[in-house]
């Protein structure tokens, strides 16, 4: 019975021994963070942020899911400025998949900048049509002129479009002179799975939407469309914090070349 007697106190000492260790161990850890939120931003200092996202807009109706934020810096803070990564997933009641992650990445001593845009979404997007006409005073919703006096059907409602998009963007950026960049970029995009809801070619006289009307005049794919380019850039990016500016100037210039043989379905270029 003593020895019992005794190893009950042990169990209890041990115990309460466990029990202070482990409390001084979260004072000590809540103290660290405390301080830590005092002293000045470090190299390396990571922030995140997580949470359930909401929202509503008329193309994806309501929409829910998670999104995330994490910020952090490549070089020490003085000379460096915050890089960040956005990240976003949601389903909608219109029946989408939307997913995308955007950064911005400052090297050491904001020697380079790395862009990345990339995007895979199960989507949805009404069109309304453009005109028939070099003078467009044909317009889409009185029909499409088939043959001279013969016109399509006319269309007085938003035309749906479903499609799955792939987007793969990424810049690289080298300092030249101090808050002046120029850079070199790739971007891809790609439709497949469309779905053109309102189009109905077998109908007397035919549904003919905007979209196909387009793709039948300039010789695209009806299933398919392609973009793909190399883009140069100049940036100027005298901001203090890329996420929350308090002073500063930004401007970007790009030029987007899409060429067929980057297995663009046609040569294009942006400014």
């Amino acid at each position: 019975m003593r020895i019992f007697f005794i190893f009950l106190i042990v169990l209890f000492i041990s115990a309460f021994t466990a029990i202070a260790q482990d409390s001084v161990k979260v004072s000590t850890a809540k103290e660290l963070r405390k301080l830590k939120r005092e002293l000045p931003p470090q190299k390396g200092d990571l922030y995140i942020l997580a949470a359930p996202t909401i929202g509503y807009n008329p193309t994806n109706g309501f929409m829910y899911g998670l999104g995330g934020s994490a910020s952090f810096f490549l070089g020490e803070p003085v000379t460096t400025s915050i890089s960040s990564a956005l990240l976003n997933f949601s389903l909608t009641t219109k029946h989408q998949l939307l997913f995308t992650a955007r950064s911005t990445f400052y090297a050491k001593n904001n020697g380079w900048i790395l862009n990345g845009d990339w995007r895979y979404l199960e989507t949805s997007q009404p069109t309304y049509g453009l005109g028939t006409g070099p003078s467009s005073s044909k317009l889409a919703s009185n029909g499409f002129e088939i043959e001279d006096g013969v016109f399509s059907e006319p269309i007085n409602d938003a035309q749906l479009m479903e499609y799955t998009q792939i987007r793969f963007y990424e810049t690289v950026y080298k300092e030249i002179k101090k808050n002046f960049y120029l850079g070199l970029g790739y971007h891809l995009d790609v439709f497949t799975n469309i779905k053109d809801n309102l189009l109905d070619t077998t109908a007397v006289p035919p549904v003919i939407t905007g979209y196909y009307a387009y793709n039948q005049k300039y010789g695209f794919s009806q299933q398919k469309n392609a973009l793909s380019g190399i883009s140069l850039n100049a940036i100027f990016d005298s901001r203090d914090n890329q996420n929350n500016a308090y002073k500063g100037q930004y401007a970007n210039v790009t030029f987007r070349v899409n060429p067929e043989f980057l297995d663009s379905d046609k040569n294009s270029s942006i400014l």
